[in-house]
């Protein structure tokens, strides 16, 4: 009982602390809208409740209309703020998009990552150049969506794993990357399918690892985690936590408002020092 109330303590601070000015940490987060199957009011009612979080990485949005109604719930939460995104090209109807503050970050454009878009039948990654304003700090950001399914597509998603793997360490900038990756991590064992063990290949990634791991989707059948955070090259070097949210029972009791999966969120300190809200490895 004493564990399981400090826990959420935990929770209630890492969603709920305002944000101050000039610090040197950001919340970053990443969300599987399940678009076609859930209503973007509803989505954006949750997303005000966690104005904390300064930037989003979504997968499965359906289109322009419903990624500006999931923005005004995060504009509502933070009324100092400016809330842009970047949506994808990629993915019809179920696309890739990214959200973020312009108080917190400055942006410098996106590409998409068709090479690692394996067979051009899905979503390429979606990348976002920022820099954050307090400290200067310049990074990439990307978002992704794995394929998922038969075991065809099995190889197509490993060598998605591998080509990402590839471009991230090729590059300059730190670098992380969000998603609903569909590694399927099985939360009793740890163990994952093989495109997992790909993208970390030679320490290329490393795995933000939530402090509460439990399934991040809601089918019964499979009792794993789906979606993740991960950072690459200086990025690794960050003090960096995460939780996944909507814990409860009832966050899993799909319908027709809501996402077939739970927010993953992590905090990042850029500035090489730990704070109250992350640890240091």
């Amino acid at each position: 009982m004493k564990k399981t109330y400090i826990f959420a303590l935990f929770l209630l601070l890492f969603v709920c602390t305002a944000p101050s000015v000039g610090r040197a940490d950001f919340y970053a987060g990443t969300w599987n809208l399940e678009s076609g199957d859930s209503d973007s009011m509803f989505l954006a009612k949750q997303i005000e409740q966690w104005g904390t979080i300064d930037l989003w990485g979504f997968s499965e949005v359906q289109n322009a209309k419903a990624l500006e109604t999931v923005c005004k719930g995060m504009a509502r939460s933070r009324p100092e703020s400016r809330i842009a995104y970047v949506l994808g090209n990629t993915g019809r109807a179920d696309r890739l998009a990214i959200v973020y503050d312009e108080n917190v970050f400055q942006y410098f454009g996106s590409i998409e990552l068709n090479n690692v878009n394996v067979g051009g039948t899905l979503r390429a990654p979606l990348v976002a150049k920022f820099q954050e304003r307090a400290t200067g700090v310049t990074f990439l950001f990307v978002t992704n969506h794995f394929y998922r399914g038969k075991s065809s597509e099995e190889a197509r998603r490993n060598e998605q794993s591998r080509r990402l793997r590839e471009w991230a360490a090729s590059q300059a900038l730190p670098v992380i990357a969000v998603g609903d990756y569909n590694f399927d991590c099985d939360v009793e064992n740890g163990k994952c399918n093989s495109a997992f063990y790909d993208l970390v290949k030679g320490d290329t990634f490393d795995w933000v690892q939530p402090q509460n791991p439990m399934r991040t989707q809601c089918n019964r059948r499979y009792n794993s985690m789906l979606d993740f955070i991960f950072s690459s090259g200086a990025a690794q070097g960050w003090a960096a936590e995460s939780v996944i949210l909507n814990d409860h029972r009832a966050a899993c009791d799909d319908n027709k408002q809501k996402s077939d999966h739970r927010p993953v969120v992590a905090v990042f300190s850029t500035s090489g020092e730990c704070s109250q809200a992350t640890q240091c490895n």
